[in-house]
């Protein structure tokens, strides 16, 4: 799929490795924190100061009996969309007593110098590369991210230095997933690679819910 969007010329940027780090998990200890969390994710409330024309390029995973994950159609759309993950999240009766962890991953991306130079432009008498994506290369980007996630601890065994929670985490081990988001539209550099946030909200299953 990716490369068959690449020879359209309408994907700039190829998928390129996740990274973890000691700041990836956090726990999520309440429903007002994970109610402002989500407000984060699809920029709305306090976060709506933060959304722009690249909001457009979120991809947000759809819960329920089968997994769908697509942009934002609208602001509306948007907000209806954290309504609906909030009632998916309450169906699945969390506690939030150390039960819920978010964990934010970086979604390294290869964008070749050539298409570097060829994306430049000025705005504002700044000079800035613009990167245009389809709605294909996003939701291929996502399933990658996805896929790549769920076969991380077969390269990397355990995290070093990370709690035996968050390893159990990193590994899946009794976990669900009640959310989970790509976020284009914080895109950055990390010694001269380029990110965005690959982010999962996990409820810790019980061994009693086995």
């Amino acid at each position: 799929m990716i490369e068959k969007e690449i020879k359209k010329g309408s994907a700039p940027v190829a998928f390129a490795g996740l990274g973890f780090s000691e700041e990836c998990y956090h726990l999520v200890d309440s429903q007002a924190k994970m109610n402002q969390l989500l407000d984060y994710f699809f920029r709305n409330e306090e976060y709506a100061a933060l959304t722009d024309r690249q909001v457009k390029s979120n991809i947000y995973a759809e819960m329920g009996k089968r997994l769908n994950f697509r942009s934002a159609r609208s602001d509306r759309d948007r907000k209806n969309m954290e309504v609906a993950a909030k009632r998916w999240i309450k169906k699945k009766h969390p506690t939030f007593d150390g039960d819920v962890y978010v964990e934010n991953i970086r979604c390294f991306l290869d964008i070749s110098q050539e298409e570097l130079e060829k994306r430049k432009c000025t705005v504002n008498e700044q000079d800035i590369t613009a990167l245009i994506f389809s709605q294909k290369h996003l939701e291929a980007l996502y399933l990658q991210c996805l896929m790549h996630r769920r076969n991380a601890m077969q390269e990397v065994l355990e995290l070093k230095g990370l709690s035996e929670t968050c390893n159990r985490i990193y590994k899946l081990q009794d976990v669900d997933v009640l959310f989970q988001c790509l976020l284009m539209d914080q895109m950055d550099w990390e010694e001269g690679k380029l990110y965005v946030q690959f982010s999962t909200v996990y409820l810790l299953l019980s061994l009693r819910n086995k």
